[in-house]
């Protein structure tokens, strides 16, 4: 995401992504309106959270609404940060060694009122590995409970089509990544024919 968009650049972008058929492409293929939505929103900074909740997550809220109506889906908005000074180790006998793969770090870890966890994705087999961090900014009449809701990222980590095992984030994340990078190298950043819209076509 780029640093240089506006604040209504965010909410116009936001509310226009909803719009353009996301949830109708969904029920379409599924034949069951979307219920549950989680957006893993990446590229933030400390000083940026407080745009991202106060505009970013209300202008999605409104494009949900305006898309779904009465039938919203639940919304969870889930921070997620590679690059953090946090690491975490397993105490074998008297020495330390790296988690194993899929170890998720949440007791302890941060103030009792912010919903964060750090999750270690990979095996690492030499120095110290770093954990990813998960912090959710915004999550309302949410039917999944705190364990689900871990449990279901970090198992999404395992299903990036390029990689045969864990990868550091949600293979979605990492989808996103490379399709706007190849949208910026290739395509001159225009938009993709509509016909690859709902077509891994990137990987």
């Amino acid at each position: 995401t780029s640093p240089h968009i506006t604040h209504t650049g965010c909410i116009s972008l936001s509310v226009h992504i909803i719009k353009s058929g996301a949830c109708e492409t969904f029920k379409q293929r599924n034949n069951i309106g979307v219920k549950r939505m989680i957006i893993y929103r990446t590229g933030l900074g400390e000083g940026q959270k407080v745009a991202a909740t106060e505009y970013e997550i209300p202008a999605i809220k409104t494009g949900l609404e305006q898309a779904c109506g009465d039938k919203q889906p639940e919304l969870a908005v889930i921070l997620t940060t590679q690059q953090t000074n946090t690491r975490f180790a397993t105490a074998k006998g008297n020495q330390l060694s790296n988690p194993p793969p899929l170890s998720v770090f949440d007791k302890g870890v941060a103030d009792d009122q912010v919903y964060v966890w750090y999750g270690c994705h990979q095996q690492v087999t030499s120095g110290t590995i770093t954990p990813t961090k998960y912090e959710v900014l915004h999550m309302d009449r949410w039917g999944l409970d705190v364990d689900q809701t871990i449990n279901l990222t970090m198992q999404l980590s395992t299903m990036y089509q390029n990689w045969s095992g864990p990868i550091r984030v949600p293979a979605v994340v990492k989808m996103a990544e490379v399709c706007a990078r190849k949208v910026a190298e290739n395509l001159s950043c225009k938009t993709p024919t509509d016909h690859l819209a709902t077509l891994p076509w990137y990987l």
